[in-house]
């Protein structure tokens, strides 16, 4: 049974809706009928079958999916009371100031969603579009990955073609950038991650330009600003496994989302991390580099309490700096 929209996109509509056989209300994705063609038949397609293959606490789960009178139609879970890690970050600038918990509540959250990316991974799935939007907060503050349009199955050929472009600009690797085939893998993800995470520590993005020429040439051989050097106070920790998930090339990042969490939770228990502070990025590109052409690329080397309880507690907080 059809209840009532609770989200809209580029391409389709998200509605409360209720399985009358399974007794459980779910979100209910269908496309728009203006926008039906072939392309977007296939993204809906894919989407499907790479959530239907999925199963994680910090994945949104999809149920079934079909066709009904014309109208695609995906069944997924309902997560109830969920903003979007979009909203949280525009809350936060809207406020300018953060509780003393900030950075610990976002190791947490960003290790969760790191260990929902090696889930995804694992099964074979490269998400390609990760970013704020694409991230649910439930009200427990467990983090959701959702949104599986642009994924790429690991048998599905056609969305491996040479100069093949999907994700966000401002979220995107290096490799998806330059819509380079060879070494395009899950990778590209965890830089996607990095992206996220860096926005969340110095509350500004990495890369920025007022044309996509720009952000694209700053994202492929610009390094971004050291997050300490905008937020003092954040622990340098975070600031070097931040830096070490955007490294330019593929082979000097986390090699697995899990890693990431790993060193994630490593700091959350105040123990040593394993990621480095990057070192010279030119010694990386010089000729004689172990590194495989694939692997190179043509860019440089790069350098407890839960979210709403940290917003509320702002301002009893001192700003940060």
């Amino acid at each position: 049974m059809l209840g009532y929209p609770i989200a809209s996109g580029g391409m389709g509509q998200v509605w409360h809706a209720h399985d009358s056989e399974l007794r459980r209300s779910v979100a209910l994705k269908v496309v728009l009928p203006e926008r039906v063609n072939e392309k977007s038949l296939q993204m809906f397609l894919r989407e499907a079958r790479a959530g239907g293959r999925l199963s994680h606490p910090n994945v949104v789960q999809t149920y079934d999916f079909g066709e009904d009178e014309g109208c695609s139609w995906i069944a997924q879970e309902l997560v109830q009371g969920s903003w979007t890690l979009k909203d949280f970050l525009s809350d936060v600038a809207a406020h300018g100031d953060v509780s003393s918990s900030y950075y610990r509540a976002l190791a947490e959250l960003v290790a969760q969603i790191a260990e929902g990316l090696e889930a995804v991974h694992q099964a074979g799935v490269s998400h390609r579009d990760l970013k704020p939007a694409n991230i649910l907060i439930a009200e427990n503050d467990v983090p959701k990955i959702t949104d599986f349009g642009l994924a790429r199955i690991s048998e599905d050929s056609f969305v491996s073609e040479e100069g093949d472009f999907a994700g966000t600009w401002a979220y995107m690797s290096p490799e998806q950038v330059t819509a380079k085939r060879i070494g395009l893998d899950h990778r590209t993800d965890i830089f996607s991650l990095g992206v996220v995470m860096y926005e969340l520590l110095a509350r500004r993005r990495p890369f920025d330009g007022d044309t996509t020429a720009q952000l694209a040439e700053k994202i492929i051989y610009e390094d971004p600003q050291p997050v300490r050097a905008i937020r003092s106070r954040c622990p340098r920790e975070l600031e070097v496994i931040c830096f070490k998930a955007m490294a330019k090339r593929p082979a000097s990042r986390y090699q697995r989302a899990g890693d990431l969490a790993q060193d994630l939770r490593r700091f959350i228990r105040d123990e040593p991390i394993h990621a480095t502070p990057p070192h010279d990025h030119r010694a990386c590109n010089q000729v004689g580099s172990t590194e495989s052409d694939e692997e190179r690329g043509p860019w440089p080397d790069c350098r407890d309490r839960g979210l709403r309880d940290v917003l509320r507690g702002r301002k009893q907080q001192p700003c940060e700096g």
